[in-house]
Formats: C-alpha cells, sequence, structure tokens
C-alpha cells in the first residue's frame, strides 16, 4: 500500500513538474533558439515560439517526444532526459531541406514547395558559422551569389547578368535602393550588419511585381534582430557577444547584441564595430596583380615610392560602426507594433583599384577615396490580423532613411582635390494585405509611395593653399523623385499537388530636376526638367509538387527598372576621357524572364536542384556614344573628352543554369555544392559586363561531438579577353595578361577549413584557415585582388 502511495506521489509530482515546464529548442552548433519546431508526441503537439520556447503542459503523460524543423534532423527524446538536460533540447542542423517557410515571393510566409521561383534561404546557423566579415561576405557564402569588389570596403552583388540599380536590397520590409544607385558597382549592401542579421532570403529573377523598380535580377532581403516577447510571467534576457581576428588585413571585430522581453513589451539592441587593415594577397599568382608602387605627400609634394611588399595593398583599409535598436509592443494577439533605428557608417574608404591605375609605370592618382559613407534607416511597423471583409492580416511600415557618400579625388601632382558631397532623404510608406477568398484561394495585395530628395554638392580644395572653390556637382541639387504603386498577388490551390501564383502591378514615377544656380559652371542643365513615366508588369507561375520526392515549377515574370537620377542626370569623367552627360530622353527598361526548376529527394538523405532561366530586356540602359548640342567632344576638368551618356539600347539577353546538391551521407557527414553558369550579351552579341563567369562551392561537413567541420572549395571560371565586356577589354591594371598581351579573368580556385567548437553551453570558438594554398586571385571584375592564406578566428559568448 506504501508503495502505491510513494508511486503516485511521485507521478503526481512528475506531471506537476511537466506541467509548469517551458522547454526551449536551440541550434546545437550556435546554442540559438530555433522558431517553428515541431515538437509532438503520439497524443498532442505544438510549435516553438520566436524564442525557441514550447509548453510541455500539453504532454503530461506522455513518455517521448520528439522533434522535427525543415532545416534540422529529427530528434526524439525522453522526459527524464529532458529534466536532464534542464529542458533545453539541441538538435543538429541538416543539409537535407525538407520543406522550408520562406517570406521573400510575396512578403507573406509561404510554404517554399508552394512558390514557383527560387530563393535561397540564409539561416542563423549558417551566418553563425561563416562568421563573414560584411554582408557582402554573406552572400557570398552562399555560393548561389557572385559578389565584385572595387575595394576593400565594398562588395557588388552580382544576380542572373545584372547589378548594381538592377538588383533590389530590402532591410526589415524596407528597400534601400535610392535615387542615385549607380549603374557601376556598388557597395551599400556593407552598411547591413551581419551581426546583425537574423536571417536573409535571395530571391532569384524578376521581383518588381512585390518589390517595384530595380528588381531586375533579383531580391536581397535581410531580416534583422528581432525584439522577443517572453511566453511566461517572467521576463527573458539574452546577450550575445562576439570577437574575431583574420589575419589577412589585420581585422578586429567586436559585437554585442542584447534582447530583453515581458509579455508584451520588448526590446533588441546591436552595436558592432570593425577595424580592417591593408588586405594582404596570396603569394601563388599573376604578377600583374602586384602593388609594386604607393604615393605618399609630404610638405605638399608628392612621392611615389616602391613597395617593399608588393604582396600588401597599401591604402586599403577603413573602419565600420554599426547600431540597432529596435522595440515591440504587442497589446493583443491581433496587434504587433515595432519601432526600429538603424545606422551605419565607416571612415574614409580607399578607392582601391583608383589608386593602382598607371601610366607609364607611374600612379595616375595620388588620392582617391570615398569618405564615410553612412547610412540611417528609421522605421514604425503595425500588424493586425482580423477576419474581416477586406483583409484577414496587414503590414503597414513607415519608413525614413538618409544616406550620404562622397568622392574625393586627386590626380598625382596636382593640387586640386575634388569633393563631390552627396546625401539622400528617403520617406516611404508600404501596406501589404492579405484575404483568403476560399478554401483554396488567397489574395495579397498592396501599395506603396516613395519620395526621393537628392543634395548634391562639390568643391575643389587646392591642397597647397588650402582655398576651395564651387566647381560641378554631379547631380542636380534638389532633384526629386516620386513613386506611387499598387500591386495584386493572387494564388490559388488548383490541387493538392498543384499551385497556380499570378500577380500584376502599377507604378507610376515622377521625376523633378532643378536649373542649377551656376549654370556657367554646370552647363548641362539649362531649365528646370519634369519627366513623368509609368509601368505595369505581371507574374504567372506553376508549383508542382508531383510526389513527395519530386517538384517543378515554372514561372514567367516581367520587371522593370525606372530611370533614376543616376541614369537621367549625372555628369561624370570616365577615366578612359569619356564625358557622362544627362539625357533626359530615357524610358524604362523592362524584362522579360523565364524559369523553371525541379527539385528531387532521393533516399531521405539527397536533394538536387536544378534550374534553367532566360531573360531578355528591352530597352536596356546602357553607356554609349552621345552628342550634347551637337557636340562630340567637349571640354571638362580639363581635358578634352567623348561625350556619352546613359542611353536605351535595343535589348540585351541573359540566360543560364543553377545547379545545388545536397547529401546527408551519414548522420555525422555531409555535403553540399552550388554551380551557377551565366551567359549575357547586348544587340551583336556583345558580352554583358555584370554576367559573371561559371562559378559555385562545394562543401564536406563533419560533424562529432562538440566540434563541426567544413572543408570546403570555392572555385570560378575563366573569361577571355574577347568575352570580356567592351569596357573591361582596356583594364590592364585589373585584369591578368594573357599570352597574346591582352586583359583577361583567369579561373581560380581555393581550399579552406572552418572548425567550429562548442567550449561550453554559451561559448563558441570559431576558426577558419581560408585560401589553404595562398591562392593569388582576384575575382571577376574586382578591383582589389583577394585575400591570401587567412587565419580567421573568433569567440562567441550567449547567456
Amino acid at each position: 500500500m506504501n508503495k502505491l502511495i510513494y508511486l503516485f506521489v511521485g507521478l503526481f509530482v512528475s506531471l506537476l513538474t511537466i506541467s509548469a515546464q517551458t522547454l526551449t529548442v536551440v541550434d546545437k552548433a550556435t546554442g540559438l533558439p530555433i522558431e517553428g519546431v515541431h515538437v509532438y508526441s503520439s497524443d498532442f503537439s505544438v510549435y516553438t515560439d520566436s524564442t525557441g520556447s514550447a509548453d510541455l503542459s500539453l504532454f503530461v503523460g506522455a513518455n517521448i517526444i520528439s522533434f522535427r524543423h525543415y532545416s534540422y534532423k529529427d530528434y526524439s527524446l525522453s522526459i527524464d532526459q529532458i529534466k536532464k538536460d534542464d529542458y533545453v533540447v539541441a538538435l543538429s542542423e541538416t543539409v537535407f531541406m525538407l520543406d522550408e517557410v520562406v517570406v521573400s515571393s510575396n512578403k507573406w510566409e509561404q510554404q517554399g514547395s508552394e512558390v514557383p521561383v527560387r530563393i535561397v534561404s540564409i539561416k542563423p546557423t549558417e551566418i553563425a558559422v561563416s562568421n563573414p566579415q560584411t554582408a557582402a561576405d554573406m552572400l557570398a557564402n552562399t555560393g548561389a551569389v557572385f559578389v565584385q569588389k572595387s575595394q576593400l570596403g565594398g562588395g557588388s552583388p552580382m544576380i542572373r547578368g545584372f547589378a548594381a540599380n538592377r538588383v533590389l536590397i530590402v532591410v526589415d520590409g524596407v528597400r534601400m535602393n535610392n535615387a542615385i544607385y549607380r549603374s557601376g558597382n556598388l557597395q551599400n549592401v556593407i552598411n547591413v550588419d551581419p551581426n546583425a542579421v537574423e536571417n536573409a532570403e535571395v530571391v532569384f529573377g524578376p521581383g518588381s511585381v512585390i518589390y517595384g523598380s530595380d528588381a531586375i535580377g533579383g531580391v536581397m532581403d535581410f531580416h534583422t534582430l528581432k525584439p522577443r516577447l517572453s511566453t511566461t510571467e517572467n521576463a527573458r534576457f539574452s546577450t550575445k557577444a562576439l570577437t574575431r581576428y583574420s589575419s589577412a588585413n589585420n581585422e578586429q571585430t567586436y559585437s554585442v547584441a542584447h534582447t530583453g522581453g515581458w509579455k508584451k513589451l520588448a526590446y533588441a539592441t546591436s552595436v558592432s564595430y570593425s577595424k580592417f587593415g591593408d588586405l594582404v594577397m596570396g603569394s601563388n599568382g599573376p604578377d600583374e596583380y602586384l602593388k609594386p608602387h604607393y604615393v605618399i605627400t609630404e610638405n605638399g609634394i608628392d612621392k611615389v615610392l616602391d613597395n617593399s611588399d608588393t604582396e600588401k595593398q597599401l591604402s586599403s583599409g577603413y573602419n565600420q560602426l554599426n547600431l540597432l535598436q529596435k522595440f515591440r509592443y504587442r497589446p493583443s494577439e491581433k496587434w504587433n507594433i515595432e519601432a526600429g533605428v538603424i545606422y551605419s557608417t565607416t571612415s574614409d574608404i580607399p578607392r582601391y583599384d583608383r589608386l593602382v591605375q598607371e601610366k607609364n609605370y607611374v600612379p595616375v592618382y595620388a588620392q582617391w577615396y570615398y569618405g564615410p559613407q553612412q547610412w540611417l534607416m528609421t522605421n514604425v511597423s503595425v500588424n493586425h490580423k482580423s477576419n474581416s471583409l477586406l483583409f484577414d492580416s496587414f503590414n503597414t511600415i513607415v519608413a525614413y532613411q538618409n544616406y550620404k557618400e562622397s568622392r574625393h579625388d586627386r590626380k598625382l601632382n596636382k593640387t586640386e582635390l575634388r569633393n563631390q558631397n552627396e546625401s539622400v532623404d528617403i520617406v516611404s510608406f508600404n501596406i501589404d494585405l492579405d484575404k483568403k477568398l476560399s478554401d483554396k484561394g488567397t489574395l495579397f495585395y498592396g501599395a506603396e509611395y516613395l519620395y526621393n530628395n537628392v543634395g548634391s554638392v562639390a568643391d575643389k580644395l587646392n591642397v597647397t593653399t588650402g582655398k576651395s572653390k564651387v566647381t560641378d556637382s554631379r547631380y542636380p541639387d534638389g532633384s526629386v523623385v516620386n513613386s506611387v504603386s499598387s500591386y495584386l498577388n493572387y494564388k490559388y490551390e488548383l490541387s493538392q499537388k498543384l499551385f497556380l501564383n499570378s500577380a500584376l502591378r502599377y507604378s507610376y514615377i515622377s521625376t523633378y530636376l532643378p536649373k542649377p544656380e551656376l549654370v556657367e559652371s554646370f552647363p548641362f542643365i539649362t531649365d528646370n526638367v519634369n519627366q513623368d513615366m509609368s509601368s505595369v508588369n505581371g507574374s504567372l507561375g506553376l508549383a508542382w509538387n508531383k510526389s513527395k520526392t519530386t517538384s517543378l515549377s515554372v514561372n514567367f515574370s516581367t520587371g522593370y527598372r525606372a530611370p533614376n537620377i543616376d541614369d537621367l542626370a549625372k555628369v561624370f569623367g570616365y577615366d578612359n576621357d569619356a564625358l557622362i552627360v544627362p539625357n533626359y530622353d530615357l524610358v524604362p527598361e523592362y524584362i522579360y524572364s523565364i524559369d523553371a526548376g525541379i527539385n528531387k529527394k532521393l533516399f531521405n538523405r539527397v536533394n538536387i536542384y536544378a534550374g534553367v532561366f532566360y531573360s531578355f530586356l528591352d530597352n536596356a540602359m546602357v553607356r554609349g556614344d552621345f552628342t550634347w548640342q551637337g557636340q562630340e567632344f567637349f571640354d571638362y576638368d580639363g581635358d578634352l573628352r567623348r561625350v556619352q551618356a546613359v542611353v536605351n539600347a535595343d535589348y540585351a539577353t541573359v540566360y543560364g543554369a543553377d545547379i545545388a546538391l545536397n547529401i546527408d551521407i551519414t548522420d555525422n557527414f555531409a555535403m553540399k555544392s552550388n554551380l551557377t553558369i551565366t551567359k549575357g550579351e547586348e544587340k551583336g552579341g556583345v558580352p554583358l559586363r555584370h554576367a559573371a563567369p561559371l562559378f559555385g562551392s562545394t562543401h564536406l561537413l563533419y560533424s562529432v561531438r562538440d566540434f563541426k567541420f567544413d572543408f570546403y572549395a570555392v572555385y570560378n571560371g575563366e573569361i577571355s579577353n574577347e568575352n570580356l565586356a567592351p569596357s573591361e577589354q582596356d583594364k590592364f591594371y585589373m585584369y591578368a595578361i594573357d599570352t597574346n598581351g591582352n586583359p583577361y579573368c583567369p579561373a581560380w580556385y581555393t581550399l579552406n577549413l572552418r572548425v567550429r567548437y562548442n567550449v561550453s553551453k554559451n561559448l563558441y570558438l570559431n576558426t577558419a584557415l581560408e585560401n589553404i594554398l595562398d591562392k593569388r586571385y582576384r575575382p571577376y571584375s574586382s578591383g582589389i585582388v583577394a585575400p591570401g592564406r587567412n587565419l580567421v578566428a573568433s569567440l562567441m559568448l550567449n547567456f
């Protein structure tokens, strides 16, 4: 009888303990919480919330609890083992992808199998393990996005043959692209702090239907640190601290992120600071990449000195500071309000590709650098769920951004330093709604308003006398762009296996270019200019889940890019003796694209994706010969230059293929590989500048106890001189030289090793040896040579 009483009491206490406990599911490699884990027993199931937590009160009487998530290996534990582990369950990542949830396709969460476009997700564990220096490096680490760098403080993503203002950057639902994004390579993505990014998605192909202008090649959608509410009566606090060192550029990074949350109120704070020294290239590769000279200025006199270490890329280092502060308030289950501020600034960033230019073996420039690149974004978002006639839920975002950049250049032995300063104020309003019209059909719709105001001033400073004078600004000061657009996106379940996605968008854009006060100094705009244009584009796609192991998709989409201030009104002197002048007759360029993909799962361990795409760009905006008031040549900045402008060419075509292979070879050993092939041509077979060479990566992953090993190769194909874009064919200072004495981009590969060690429950050590063979290589179109053998070490503390 006593034994029965003790057994009953023990069972009662056990059940009471379980009912009072909250379970937390984390990533085994990073210790970060995992949202959306399916926690289930034979009788009950729940999903973990944004803090990785789940209430165990439903599981009273259960002996075994199982865990499932599309990015992790299935796992089961007994209740007793969960207690021993202090109610913390650690899951191991898998490269065999189940049906993941994506957001970027239409701004609402959807199953990836129901979306007919290719989307690559960058998960928190991938960011933590790859430990990138910048957001550009984070994109490159996917193996699916090619990144060009003109300088160390740079990173211009190329997606399906397009880059710069033909790809769109989105942060927390707000577009970063502004009215002065140029067609050349851009470095704005480095303003995004990778240490404050929770996850990201890359949409391949036109995204204009949902995101508007500029989404020609694709969309990069970053989601930064999110405030987490507590799921219990107790407040929840967490802190992540990181420090990192890299030998190739003597990097020193320090980052701290802290979150706190109650039932209805939460906050998130992040601070990151990085100091990058001069980058050292590898020892094995083309001698053309070496840096033989550098310039110093003493007592107002420029001196060209020999570089004692020609592998060290002098004048390439810079510093960067990133700040983030967010607040979240949830007054009820149906309302959620968030407000945030993101600020990023850099030191001066040397424009390395200009500093290595030489004429008769003498540097062309004594100085060429970007001033501090500053980006401020404040935004307020409101989300509401309601079963009303018009919507089931809506999300609205009001945002203000201020962006500042500047250019400073002085030629060797010249006394005038030209300073061009630009600033852009951006106001945006977005509203996105969804409504389930039937059991099979859901309507997504919304509207967007954008306002850009451009400030642009310039002067020339005499470095000897200290006196300055006003000179030509890059853009008309006070230029304004307004745009209004709306979209509809309808998803219909034709059957349990077949999903139809269709969308339509209308956009109206108005541009105002004011007449400059100093017409003598700026003769290219002699009166106020107003330009209005509109655009209609759409998409139609099918996603067919033929079986549990096979899915296929096909998608036809159109996109557009309206000419911005940089296209319409820039005045800029290129080093090839060309002068870019305004062209007010530009019209939007349109892309018509079709892509198809197949995803195949084998043996519950192998996942193969293969996709093909073809795009036709009509009225392509490219740089071409032009006349200004009947003149083919113009005296600018003391040089007689050929007049050029951005013009609407006839067309351009881009086509290619994407291949991805993921294999869980054993429970501890896996492989993943990506390969992208892109070909692009303008009319007449002229190579397209931003069509990247064949590129990809292959990873071999091994996990044992508290260690995770990643041995991987990164590789790029060759671009011969005849296959370089005309703008690249005469850049002897940037490319290797072939047997005919012409510039070309040679093929290259690197071998690399990462090791992650879980020192304790809260402390993680990341080490890496990159470019083990010390290859000397320069990625296509890049101005700076890639790092040589690079030792990386970082410590991350979670508590």
